[in-house]
């Protein structure tokens, strides 16, 4: 982890866009979709989120927060250019025009939050906080395949 390396590595750059919301909102926008008329909620989709940013930008944000509040350094390095260049920059207007949702939490206390629960122990820095490498370790155990119904990934793709 980029806390433990202290090297956060940016594949393809970080010019992706990707929008960012806090766990924590996500739930208050579904208590917020509860507590709408469901005559508003029909047919429409919503986007939940806080902000849109640049992958880059985050690495910076989380290297500017973990030197303010740890006091260590974390140095951003890019492995160049990706072949993917996606790009997810939405709106979240109509979660707050309709659902009266506003996010609380910004990047940098979600950051913050993080730094704080990884130094004082209450994140732990193992496979499960890792999304691929969770995914990584439920396929070695095989509890993936139990969930998609075959007894090994390849068997997906013959299907």
């Amino acid at each position: 982890s980029a806390s433990r390396r202290g090297v956060l590595t940016l594949h393809g750059g970080g010019r992706q866009w990707r929008p960012h919301v806090h766990v924590q909102d996500v739930g208050r926008a579904l208590l917020a979709t509860l507590r709408t008329p469901s005559a508003a909620l029909t047919g429409q989709i919503f986007n939940i989120g806080e902000t849109n940013l640049r992958i880059r930008e985050v690495a910076e944000k989380i290297s500017q927060v973990f030197h303010e509040h740890l006091g260590q350094r974390i140095e951003i390095r890019s492995d160049g250019d990706s072949p993917d260049l996606r790009n997810y920059r939405v709106n979240f207007d109509k979660a707050r025009d309709i659902l009266a949702f506003n996010p609380l939490a910004s990047m940098e206390s979600a950051v913050a939050q993080l730094a704080h629960g990884l130094e004082a122990g209450s994140i732990d820095d193992s496979p499960t906080t890792y999304t691929t490498n969770w995914y990584r370790n439920l396929l070695e155990l095989g509890v993936v395949t139990e969930l998609a119904g075959t007894s090994h990934p390849a068997e997906m793709d013959e299907a």
